[in-house]
């Protein structure tokens, strides 16, 4: 019953409206009814389905605004001395918009994509073994629907990049046609997003993340230690106030120093291609991301040299430059190349 249910997702996306998508033998059958009336359906084919995007999208503006909401709630009951009526409403309201960006911060957003890379569907879910169940199975079914030699060459080793970034890992693979990122954040946060091969390109550079907040705290506080120590030098007694503020001061300058971070940043199109920020010591960790993004990059290039409308004759040519760069041995290089002349036998009926 529960793999049956599996099949089922529905989500409302307005009010009034259902959307349910249900994975039939050939493809997504999304089906829409607003009150309860069906205004449209349509049928997804599996067999257009190149790959996904899973991401889990953090709210960081919402959550600055509601802590400072919240400080000045905390504030104002301590200060203002307000009714115990309005204190409690007010807290009501901070704590239902708490559990709303709780949900926010878990909501998955899967973005379903076709071969041009244009986007065929969204889907909206919870965490959890319905929702995810939901998606292993349309990702499975997907990739029996895929041209038999796209399988084969998606099981092909061809290398990996793994780091550990401030608050998670990350993994980037390189499965024949596209590099894929997967991220491992807190709370169980589980990214995935994917960049075909074609459109990456150089230059490939350092993105730098600069507490600038941070900084500007200190130096504000370094500038309040000045004009306090001055007081204090014309007979003031605020002699403890300035060492309480360059001992601040300094606090945030050695924070901004340690959280400042490095990613490794490819040009995709619109939309480049960025690594998770890793701590700026790390050097071994950011050029072993450089190096291996900067083959990618290569590769790339490499293949738009190849000149040649033929299916058969292009991947020929593209097994031969990933043996001749390293990414794959000789003997997985042959066992491609003989299923690859396999298939185009049949295919034309030899």
């Amino acid at each position: 019953m529960d793999s049956e249910g599996r099949l089922i997702h529905e989500e409302r996306p307005w009010a009034g409206t259902l959307l349910r998508l249900t994975l039939d033998p050939n493809g997504i059958r999304r089906e829409e009814f607003t009150s309860g009336v069906p205004t449209h359906q349509q049928i997804l084919p599996y067999g257009e389905i190149w790959d996904t995007h899973i991401t889990q999208d953090f709210p960081r503006w919402q959550l600055a605004v509601l802590a400072g909401l919240t400080l000045a709630w905390g504030a104002a009951a301590f200060l203002l001395d307000p009714s115990v009526e309005l204190t409690a409403l007010n807290g009501a309201v901070l704590g239902a918009a708490w559990i709303l960006l709780l949900w926010r911060a878990r909501l998955k957003t899967v973005k379903v994509f076709d071969y041009d890379g244009y986007e065929l569907a969204v889907i909206h879910g919870l965490p959890g073994t319905r929702f995810d169940g939901f998606v292993d199975q349309l990702r499975a079914r997907a990739a029996l629907h895929r041209y038999p030699l796209q399988n084969v060459f998606e099981t092909l080793d061809l290398g990996r990049c793994s780091a550990r970034g401030w608050l998670g890992g990350w993994v980037a693979s390189f499965p024949y046609d596209r590099v894929v990122i997967e991220r491992q954040g807190p709370m169980g946060r589980h990214e995935r997003i994917y960049f075909s091969l074609p459109a990456l390109e150089a230059p490939i550079r350092l993105a730098w993340r600069v507490p600038w907040v941070m900084l500007a705290s200190a130096f504000a506080s370094a500038a309040a230690a000045v004009a306090l120590a001055a007081e204090a030098q014309n007979g003031g007694s605020v002699q403890v106030w300035a060492w309480w503020s360059l001992g601040a001061a300094v606090a945030l300058a050695v924070s901004s120093v340690l959280t400042l971070g490095l990613a490794v940043e490819v040009a995709a199109g619109m939309q480049p291609l960025r690594t998770p920020y890793m701590p700026w010591w790390k050097k071994s960790q950011i050029r072993d991301a450089l190096a291996w993004f900067a083959r990618i990059v290569r590769l790339a290039d490499s293949l738009e040299q190849v000149r040649t409308e033929d299916y058969w004759d292009f991947h020929r040519a593209k097994l031969q430059i990933l043996r001749e760069t390293g990414f794959i041995d000789d003997w997985p290089y042959r066992s491609a190349l003989a299923r690859l002349n396999s298939q185009e036998r049949e295919e034309l009926g030899e």
